[in-house]
């Protein structure tokens, strides 16, 4: 006690304060004395487990959502180079989802459903007929030219195909424009070599009674004989009419399969 006392004195002569003897009795005991200068400390909180996913980050974390207003989505969006499932994993240009796109053509894959629900259409129109004879006008035959007195063959396949609300080509007035697109496309089979079928869309040269060649002329392919040398058809402009009729594969320069 006394070498705890000697130095209390000497620091209250030096600060003028009175001698601290009088306080002794009130002072601890020296093995209380550490307990009161340094109290036990708190227990540790238990440490937090770690995530799985992120080990140095703990489980209860929360995700802090990305800032929307600077464009990036909030946490699990997903962002160029991210990897996940999104509806935008569609080619780019191509409609949203949602939006009615034109079907690409098949390009000689199976059967064609567009041309197969165009044929549906054209079975539908049999028996119209010009009038008067002879005009390429009529009150049903200018509904598929818009009023156009021009050879339409072209024009009815055009009209037919847009009626199934996903025409690849829109409306195309000429045989020769048709058979171009098809090239262009990919989509255009020669005659030689592929077995047509219902869906398809036939192409032919067309020549006068001195056989010069005066343009061509187009229909649908209704059906295939068993040996695949004719073909039965729906075609406008046949004779002044939409008619059924059949041709023979020799006579036909090729096939559209959209």
């Amino acid at each position: 006690m006394n070498a705890l006392l000697t130095p209390l004195q000497d620091i209250s002569k030096a600060m003028g304060l009175p001698s601290p003897g009088p306080l002794v009795s009130f002072l601890p005991t020296l093995p209380e004395l550490p307990a009161l200068i340094m109290p036990p400390s708190a227990p540790h909180a238990p440490s937090m487990p770690a995530s799985p996913a992120f080990p140095n980050v703990p489980s209860s974390a929360t995700a802090v959502p990305r800032n929307e207003s600077s464009g990036s989505p909030a946490s699990g969006g997903v962002t160029a180079g991210d990897s996940g499932s999104a509806d935008d994993s569609r080619p780019a240009g191509s409609p949203a989802t949602g939006q009615k796109q034109s079907a690409a053509p098949s390009q000689g894959r199976g059967d064609s459903e567009i041309g197969l629900r165009a044929l549906a259409f054209a079975k539908e129109k049999i028996g119209v007929r010009e009038s008067p004879p002879g005009s390429n006008r009529g009150p049903e035959v200018d509904v598929f030219t818009g009023g156009r007195a021009e050879p339409w063959c072209a024009h009815f396949v055009s009209w037919c195909v847009e009626r199934t609300g996903t025409s690849p080509f829109g409306h195309v007035p000429s045989v020769a424009s048709l058979r171009s697109w098809a090239e262009q496309k990919g989509c255009y089979l020669g005659a030689e070599g592929h077995r047509p079928r219902p869906g398809d869309i036939f192409t032919m040269a067309r020549h006068d009674s001195t056989g010069k060649l005066v343009g061509g002329h187009t229909g649908f392919v209704a059906g295939v004989s068993s040996d695949g040398s004719s073909i039965e058809t729906v075609e406008g402009n046949l004779g002044d009419a939409v008619k059924a009729g059949s041709r023979s594969l020799a006579s036909l320069d090729g096939f559209i399969r959209l």
